[in-house]
């Protein structure tokens, strides 16, 4: 009795874990099989996904691209503002540099009447010869008053208007005002008058010399007011070399102009 009562329940253990080997059986094979068919499934539904999401995407991105071009154009303007404004900074430190100069010439001349004044007209044509600034016979300007730049000579008065005057410049070469001047030698001054600009070395000649007293390099010219009409002291240059000094009539004395006579914004007029 307790034999057979062993063997049914042998057999009912040994039937239950088939019964449990068999269901994971399925079990597992329905994973696999979910498995397989699932992954082109997610595969086909997310290509639709990004297919329907393209439309968007191209929105945003037509979005980002306004976006970046207006504050592009935004960052233009900005750039124009600033340089604009650097510009204008330049020019008012020109004006004050000018005023500066203006200020210790005057100091340096408290007799003589100076006036501080802009260029206003320089044609391409003319711009060696020539120049109009924006003072004139109300302002006090009179002919033949002496016109200086950052303190150095670079010219004469040549005409008056009630609001304006012509500056005829040194480097004018068709019609130079020959001026009187002083090179402050080792030995002594030595006169001349400055009679010549050579445009391809841009320098001055001086000639019609008073002595035979050596000139150095880098020695001091300036104006002699010798004439009686022009004022005396002002900066012409430097000597650069001597030519011809066999005689004193012949001697020819090169000069270099203190600044670029082509390079001439603001003005300062020295005279009686």
């Amino acid at each position: 009795m307790k034999k057979m009562r062993l063997s049914r329940f042998i057999v009912f253990v040994v039937t239950a874990l088939l019964a449990i080997a068999i269901g994971l059986f399925f079990i597992f094979q329905d994973s696999i099989v979910i498995k397989s068919v699932s992954k082109p499934v997610n595969t086909a539904v997310s290509s639709v996904d990004e297919i329907l999401n393209l439309p968007f995407q191209l929105i945003d991105g037509t979005k980002q691209l306004f976006k970046t071009n207006s504050e592009n154009k935004s960052l233009k303007r900005k750039v124009e503002q600033f340089e604009g404004q650097q510009s204008e900074i330049e020019k008012l430190k020109e004006e004050n540099t000018a005023l500066r100069k203006t200020l210790k010439i005057k100091e340096s001349f408290p007799d003589q009447t100076v006036l501080s004044s802009k260029v206003i007209v320089r044609s391409p044509v003319s711009w060696l010869d020539v120049l109009t600034i924006d003072l004139g016979e109300k302002d006090g300007v009179t002919k033949n008053m002496l016109v200086l730049s950052n303190g150095s000579l670079v010219g004469k008065v040549a005409q008056t208007t009630a609001g304006s005057s012509s500056v005829k410049l040194l480097s004018n070469t068709k019609n130079m005002d020959e001026i009187p001047v002083k090179i402050t030698a080792k030995k002594g001054d030595v006169f001349g008058i400055l009679t010549h600009y050579d445009i391809e070395s841009r320098t001055f000649e001086i000639t019609q010399l008073t002595s035979s007293l050596k000139v150095q390099k880098g020695d001091a010219v300036t104006t002699s007011g010798l004439d009686g009409q022009s004022t005396e002291g002002i900066s012409v240059g430097k000597v650069v070399s001597e030519e011809d000094n066999s005689n004193n009539l012949s001697r020819k004395i090169i000069v270099k102009p203190a600044i670029d006579l082509s390079d001439i914004s603001h003005v300062t007029l020295v005279g009686d």
